[in-house]
């Protein structure tokens, strides 16, 4: 029993209910319950949510629930389970109050619909735009985005909040989940629901032929350094937009509340532009490659304690990239260690950048076996990947 007392309540088969003279808030009503009722069933004294979670666990009790009629409820509550899960990451983020009048959530568009999501935990596995979709509506109580247009969205400024994917956030050797959404506290100084996209064909800096005198392309001595500390990355907008209609209804206006906003995320080398990046569509892409070592991947320790000259000797083809124009020189000719041991946002930036170039890549833990990656290096001798430290 999930409402009520166990102890004291008796059961009936209702057959043949006469329809009352008049209604009274507090009386059932064929299968409905009055809402005074059902606010005293809630109170934690009378309620389980223990038993009820229970009662979901079952596969057949949820199967049974939905053919019984009763489908439009079961899709509510698995959309209300997704959202649910959603928004415990997002501390400090707010719902609106119109999303409980202005429409239902069952259709909501970035609900996902078919038979194959009815199984356990009983709530939907959303892709990233449907998060975002999800997010829009119920920070707004009127967007119903169809996620379908929303695969390019990396981030939502509405408000006071600022909604961006994870992986824009953290070291791109983490893997985590590539769905995950987090909530910052500000704005971009614009009003409205403003969707950020990246423009489609993200640029970056050629050489000049006064660049000669950086190239020194020293060799890797195995030490992990950082030699990108004045590297940062910078949002800024284009004139580009374009407004999205919120409401479910046609309503012809001239002020759209939401709208697309064409976003330059570049990375800068102090204070000059190196590039703008797709940070999304590159950690999706197959160049990226993370290197771990067999035994770490079993849960067992490596033991190689070797070091970098041990494993590989004094005459290795192995050359440091200490600035950014030792990067964008594309020589072949041996295989580059970016040093930016502990910056994330520089490892981001050369993670996304060699992708862009369509270059392949091994990301490196903060603790490499160098044992283990030499092993590796003879494996894809022939890709001669970059190597970011």
């Amino acid at each position: 029993m999930t409402v009520g007392s166990s102890a004291t309540a008796e059961f009936h088969r209702l057959a043949g209910t006469p329809k009352p003279k008049t209604k009274r808030q507090d009386e059932q009503l064929g299968d409905c319950m009055g809402y005074k009722i059902t606010e005293m069933l809630l109170m934690q004294d009378y309620f389980s949510s223990l038993k009820l979670a229970d009662w979901f666990s079952n596969s057949a009790s949820v199967v049974s629930l939905a053919r019984s009629g009763s489908a439009k409820y079961v899709s509510s509550l698995m959309a209300c389970a997704s959202a649910a899960e959603v928004y415990k990451l997002l501390p400090g983020a707010t719902i609106s109050t119109m999303v409980v009048v202005s429409q239902s959530i069952d259709e909501a568009l970035w609900v996902p619909t078919g038979a194959e999501e009815m199984m356990p935990p009983y709530r939907h596995q959303l892709s990233k735009a449907q998060i975002f979709a999800c997010i829009a509506m119920l920070d707004t109580g009127t967007s119903n985005f169809d996620p379908k247009g929303l695969n390019n969205v990396f981030a939502i400024s509405s408000g006071n909040s600022i909604y961006i994917a994870g992986p824009l956030l953290c070291d791109p050797y983490e893997i985590g989940d590539r769905f995950e959404v987090r909530h910052i506290a500000g704005n971009i100084g614009r009003p409205g629901l403003c969707l950020l996209v990246p423009p489609p064909n993200p640029k970056i800096r050629k050489l000049g032929p006064g660049t000669w005198n950086q190239l020194n392309y020293a060799p890797f001595d195995g030490k992990q350094e950082n030699s990108f500390s004045q590297t940062s990355i910078h949002l800024s907008f284009t004139a580009y937009e374009l407004p999205l209609q919120t409401e479910t209804t046609d309503q012809h206006i001239i002020d759209r509340p939401a709208r697309f906003v064409e976003t330059l995320v570049s990375v800068y080398e102090g204070g000059n532009w190196v590039a703008d990046l797709d940070i999304m569509s590159a950690l999706q892409s197959n160049l990226v490659s993370r290197f771990v070592c067999k035994e770490v991947r079993m849960g067992r320790s490596c033991g190689c304690h070797q070091s970098f000259i041990e494993v590989f000797g004094v005459a290795h083809a192995m050359v440091s990239i200490d600035n950014w124009e030792e990067f964008l020189e594309q020589s072949e000719s041996s295989d580059k260690v970016v040093r930016a041991h502990g910056n994330w946002l520089a490892r981001l930036a050369f993670t996304v950048t060699t992708v862009q170039q369509g270059r392949p890549l091994i990301l490196l833990p903060d603790d490499v076996c160098w044992t283990c990656l030499s092993r590796r290096m003879k494996d894809v001798a022939r890709m001669s990947p970059v190597m970011i430290l």
